[in-house]
C-alpha cells in the first residue's frame, strides 16, 4: 500500500469520524479548541518576569498541543475508538514535558510513566477486544462494587493530601512548593487519584468510567477555583488568565464526559 493509498484511507476514515458526531459533540470539542487557540494567543502577549512582550514561551505551544490532543482523545473515547490511546499518549507526552520544565516531577512521573503505560496497555487490551479492531462495547460494573471502588479512591486520595500537607520535601517534589494550602492539595489528590482510577474500568470497559472522569473533572474545577482566587488576590495576570483558561477548558470537558456516558449506556 502506497502513501497516496494510505493518505486516502485516513482521509475517509477522519471524515467519516467527525460525521459520526453530534451537533452538541461537535460544538463542544469545537469550543474547547477555541479556548485553547484563544489562551494560546493571550498568554503570547502577556509580559511577566519570564518572558518578552510578543514571544510565545514554549510551553504554551506545547499546552496547546497537548489540549488539542486531550480534546480529541475524549472524543475518540466517547465513540469507544481504540485510537483514543494514541492520541492520549501524545497528550501526556506533552504534559509531562511541561510538568518537568516547572519542576513538578510526581505531575511528570504521573504522565510519563503511570499514564504512558497504562494507555500503552489499555490500547493493546481494546485492540485484543475489538471486533473489527476499530472499536469497543461497553460493560456495566456491579454498583455495589463501583461504590466501594469508588470510597477506597476517595480514601486514598485524602491519605495522599495530608502527605502533601504535612511533608514539606514530598510538597517540594510533587508540586515545587514547599508550603502548600491544604485544599489544594486535597482537591489536587482527588483528581489525580480519579484519574488513575478509571484505569481499571477502562480495561474491562465498564461505562461507570464516566463518573470517575466527571469526579475528577469536578475537583479539578473546585482546585481552579481556589487557585483563581490566590491569584486574584496576588494580582497575577499569567496565573488568572491560565485559571480561567484551565476552568473553562474543564467545563467544556465535563459536557464531553457527559456525552460519554450517554453514548456508553446506548452501546450496550
Amino acid at each position: 500500500m502506497n502513501v497516496k493509498s494510505l493518505s486516502q484511507k485516513y482521509f475517509k476514515s477522519t471524515k467519516d469520524f467527525i460525521k459520526s458526531l453530534s451537533k452538541a459533540e461537535l460544538i463542544i470539542s469545537s469550543l474547547n479548541i477555541l479556548i485553547s487557540i484563544i489562551f494560546f494567543i493571550v498568554m503570547s502577549s502577556i509580559k511577566d518576569n519570564k518572558d518578552v512582550y510578543g514571544i510565545t514561551t514554549w510551553q504554551v505551544w506545547i499546552g496547546l498541543l497537548a489540549n488539542i490532543f486531550n480534546i480529541v482523545s475524549v472524543i475518540l473515547a466517547v465513540k469507544l475508538r481504540v485510537s483514543t490511546y494514541i492520541w492520549g499518549i501524545m497528550a501526556c507526552i506533552f504534559m509531562g514535558a511541561i510538568s518537568f520544565d516547572n519542576r513538578l516531577f510526581g505531575t511528570m512521573i504521573t504522565y510519563w510513566v503511570i499514564c504512558i503505560c497504562s494507555q500503552t496497555l489499555l490500547y493493546i487490551q481494546w485492540k485484543r477486544k475489538s471486533d473489527d479492531k476499530v472499536s469497543v462495547k461497553p460493560l456495566q460494573m456491579d454498583w455495589f462494587l463501583f461504590a466501594v471502588y469508588t470510597f477506597i479512591i476517595v480514601i486514598l486520595a485524602v491519605c495522599f493530601s495530608f502527605v502533601q500537607y504535612a511533608i514539606p520535601e514530598f510538597s517540594k517534589f510533587w508540586s515545587n512548593s514547599e508550603e502548600i494550602k491544604y485544599e489544594i492539595a486535597l482537591f489536587d489528590s482527588l483528581g489525580f487519584f480519579f484519574i488513575i482510577g478509571t484505569i481499571y474500568l477502562l480495561w474491562n470497559r465498564y461505562n461507570q468510567v464516566w463518573y470517575i472522569y466527571l469526579s475528577a473533572d469536578i475537583s479539578w474545577i473546585i482546585l481552579w477555583i481556589i487557585k483563581l482566587s490566590y491569584a486574584c488576590m496576588s494580582n497575577d495576570t499569567s496565573s488568572i488568565v491560565g485559571s480561567i483558561n484551565m476552568l473553562l477548558a474543564l467545563i467544556s470537558m465535563v459536557a464531553l464526559n457527559v456525552s460519554g456516558m450517554i453514548n456508553w449506556k446506548t452501546k450496550k
